[in-house]
């Protein structure tokens, strides 16, 4: 079933396997989707801090052989953005950006809005950041990831 804990879970344990670091950029299934339920109701703004606190270990990626990574949320001003990620390798800045599909979570819900309004903010100034720390820091590029269409 989509949104559920033991979704989520399932899906972490699989992620944990991965032998190289693995990271995660959330898409709209993984929580603004949610909503569209009929079977049960999901918040998703309750599910966004689910994943949150389920997939963004402290300045850590998952899988078997873990990597450092910069999250957003080490400016308390951005202390909930977890999944803005930060890493380099091989000369290279590569950084995640938390954007979605459906709307990008806008237009349903006041409260939905605020959200998709403080994360494009976040996001926004992340990607700022990091093309300030891919020209400084003699880097060959920068890579971005994010899910929305």
């Amino acid at each position: 079933m989509p949104c559920t804990d033991a979704l989520l879970e399932q899906s972490l344990r699989l992620f944990q396997t991965s032998k190289p670091p693995f990271i995660l950029t959330p898409g709209d299934n993984d929580w603004t989707d949610c909503h569209f339920l009929k079977e049960h109701h999901f918040d998703p703004l309750e599910r966004l801090d689910t994943l949150r606190a389920m997939f963004y270990p402290p300045a850590r990626s998952l899988g078997q052989r873990t990597m450092p990574v910069l999250s957003q949320a080490s400016d308390p001003k951005f202390a909930k953005f977890r999944e803005n990620l930060r890493w380099s390798s091989g000369g290279v800045t590569f950084v995640t950006l938390h954007t979605v599909g459906s709307n990008d979570n806008l237009g349903r819900l006041p409260e939905m809005d605020e959200e998709q309004t403080a994360r494009a903010a976040a996001s926004s100034a992340w990607m700022r950041q990091a093309f300030a720390v891919a020209k400084t820091e003699d880097n060959l590029g920068l890579v971005i990831f994010t899910q929305a269409n």
